[in-house]
């Protein structure tokens, strides 16, 4: 039997898996956009045990899903509950907004905080170029960095911990992003704009040194390769 997929219910209002609500029940609040910002992991695992099938995320998190865009593939086919389930694990919104968006139980908060950093790393940008000529506005951005990267350190570390627990689950492909990554997007080109300015070079190690005594000893070397590099 052929895999069953699942369209983007936000998009495909005519499909048969679209997300239904029961009559006068109120609708609860759901952010604007198409982007997957986030994948409860933990609601989708329960559900490959529960009901004995292979769940794959087709979009990558933090992109755009199109009208009529899959959003799972299943080894199985699924009824309406099944697909009400499988929708409450994602939430939608804009990419490029810093604001968190929590739902459910325990959710992995994937694209907001990229959204974050890369709006605070264009203001850097901007702030480093020659018309701009602003490092206070620069290391005005990277303190607000460092406060998204803190706050975002426990959770890629739970995460993480979470898919080593389950390394065979189908549902974990390669669309989640590493500390690493995060570390890199908001600093890496900020070191290489910023290499002229000594107040830069300086916001930036203290940075480094605040979140590797903060972070958990697996995600120090992604800070500590960058300050002995000499930011």
């Amino acid at each position: 039997m052929p895999p069953a997929t699942l369209p983007h219910p936000r998009r495909e209002a005519r499909h048969r898996h679209r997300r239904r609500r029961p009559p006068r029940a109120p609708a609860p609040p759901r952010p604007a956009g198409d982007v997957v910002l986030a994948v409860s992991i933990p609601r989708l695992l329960d559900c490959e045990e529960a009901w004995g099938m292979r769940i794959e995320l087709v979009p990558s998190l933090g992109t755009p899903v199109p009208s009529g865009g899959i959003l799972f593939r299943t080894s199985a086919p699924v009824g309406r509950a099944q697909c009400r389930a499988f929708e409450s694990a994602l939430a939608f919104g804009d990419a490029l907004s810093p604001a968190s968006w929590h739902f459910g139980d325990v959710l992995w908060r994937a694209s907001r905080p990229l959204g974050a950093i890369r709006a605070m790393v264009d203001i850097a940008f901007k702030a480093l170029s020659p018309v701009g000529n602003d490092p206070n506005r620069a290391v005005q951005a990277l303190d607000e960095i460092e406060d998204v990267l803190a706050e975002l350190a426990p959770d890629v570390a739970k995460r993480e911990a979470l898919l080593a627990a389950h390394p065979d689950a189908s549902v974990l492909r390669d669309w989640k992003r590493s500390w690493a990554d995060y570390v890199a997007a908001a600093t890496d080109e900020i070191r290489q704009y910023g290499t002229g300015s000594v107040q830069i070079q300086r916001r930036l190690r203290a940075l480094f040194d605040t979140l590797a005594g903060q972070c958990e000893l697996q995600q120090r070397a992604a800070l500590l390769d960058r300050r002995l590099a000499g930011c």
